[in-house]
């Protein structure tokens, strides 16, 4: 699934631009060979794992016919979420296309379900290395703007006592207006060194998320995998197989449009080109993803064409 975007302030709000780019572009399969992990007693080495296509053969119609068990065999602990809370998000993903259909398409079985695993790897670690350097430019341009939003104020406060000392120097006497013209001086110099400073900061704030968008640029990256496949096995003979892979998500919505996304693949679904559809090819992360996405009408069409009579 691809995760898959002058004044002293002008430069700051350009910048806060950049950090919306410092978000992945995550690439989801949804079939093809498998690379499983060493599998328990439970579940035979298989001799072999050839490919089995999405579609109506033994494949997609299961969830068809009656709802498809699925189980949480896997968590690395370093995604930090319990299986308690995974579960949750699994069965809102569920929720979000069984709603959709009308009909129940998957169930919670621990014994007998097809794997979810969540593997941390490389592609979390970056995951999470952005979302920090995201969290400190925010931290940083909240200051930055409160520094700017003081330094405003004082420059208007600075104006306007500045043309109530034009109108009123005549009435002051010559060595009151001189002393009063020298603090204004002194106070406008002041706010000006503050003004150049918070111009330094800004630059070199920008400065840093440029070198962040080299370091972290809009790179295909799988979020997640539905593999589907044949298990071969000398005693317990030939067996279909799925398993859905999850390897990076930013935060709870991200994984559970992840989530959502494999278990279409799972329902035979294909990828489809709207940015807002469930199984969009692209998806973006926390920042720039749509603001809602939902089953698209052309993949309850297409899981209709599948079911065919098994949902007559």
């Amino acid at each position: 699934m691809r995760e898959g975007r002058s004044g002293v302030w002008a430069p700051v709000g350009a910048a806060i631009s950049v950090l919306g780019v410092l978000v992945w572009l995550g690439l989801s399969s949804g079939g093809g060979s498998a690379s499983l992990p060493a599998p328990s007693a439970a579940e035979p080495h298989p001799a072999s794992l050839p490919s089995v296509p999405d579609g109506p053969d033994g494949h997609a119609l299961d969830a068809c016919r009656t709802p498809m068990p699925w189980r949480i065999a896997a968590v690395d602990p370093r995604f930090g979420l319990q299986e308690a809370e995974l579960h949750l998000v699994i069965q809102a993903a569920v929720g979000l296309w069984e709603d959709a259909v009308g009909r129940p398409l998957f169930v919670h079985d621990p014994e007998e379900g097809f794997p979810i695993r969540f593997l941390f790897d490389e592609r979390q670690e970056r995951t999470l290395e952005r979302l920090r350097h995201t969290r400190e430019f925010e931290a940083l341009d909240r200051e930055l703007g409160q520094i700017r939003r003081e330094l405003n104020e004082q420059r208007d406060a600075l104006d306007r006592e500045r043309s109530l000392f034009l109108q009123s120097a005549s009435t002051e006497g010559r060595d009151a207006s001189i002393r009063r013209s020298g603090e204004l001086r002194e106070r406008t110099q002041a706010l000006e060194a503050e003004e150049v400073a918070l111009e330094t900061r800004i630059r070199e704030r920008n400065e840093r998320a440029a070198e962040l968008e080299r370091l972290f640029p809009p790179t295909p990256v799988e979020s997640g995998s539905h593999r589907a496949f044949t298990q071969h096995h000398p005693e317990l003979g030939s067996r279909f197989r799925r398993e859905i892979r999850i390897y990076r998500f930013d935060d709870e919505e991200d994984l559970l449009h992840v989530v959502a996304h494999e278990l279409g693949h799972a329902l035979g679904l294909d990828h489809l080109p709207f940015p807002d559809a469930v199984m969009s090819a692209e998806y973006g992360g926390a920042g720039s993803r749509p603001e809602r996405v939902a089953v698209h009408p052309l993949s309850l069409e297409r899981l209709g064409e599948i079911c065919g009579e098994a949902w007559d």
